[in-house]
């Protein structure tokens, strides 16, 4: 009677043991394909927004150089450095251009601040 318990608890170990094991590598096979989908679902909807992003940005800077008010206001910036460069006075140009670009830049959605440079080359 002894043995037969003996026999019974080892194939109760045994057939526990390899359901476990069994159970472990499907769960992991499972676990594994469902987080590949979704980092995949993830990256692609990133890749969307950004690309969009992207797209609005473009956007963006073509009607800015398309815009008249901001290119005759660029060129009356170039025709004074080009003329007298040692007494610029650009600023009212600047604040026209500042004031059309901030009207076009806001109205794009996700951008929340924007920062305009304008660098003068002169001529030597």
């Amino acid at each position: 009677m002894n043995k037969i318990f003996k026999v019974y608890m080892l194939l109760m170990f045994v057939s526990c043991v390899v359901l476990m094991v069994v159970f472990g590598i499907r769960f992991s096979s499972v676990y594994n394909s469902q987080a590949r989908s979704h980092m995949n679902d993830v990256t692609v909807a990133a890749e969307t927004g950004l690309e969009e992003r992207i797209s609005q940005i473009d956007q963006l800077s073509v009607s800015i150089l398309i815009n008249n008010s901001v290119q005759k206001n660029l060129k009356e910036i170039n025709y004074q450095t080009l003329v007298n460069p040692e007494n610029t006075s650009f600023q009212t140009e600047k604040a026209a251009i500042s004031s059309e670009i901030r009207g076009s830049v806001f109205n794009v959605p996700g951008i929340v601040s924007a920062r305009i440079f304008l660098w003068i080359m002169w001529k030597l």
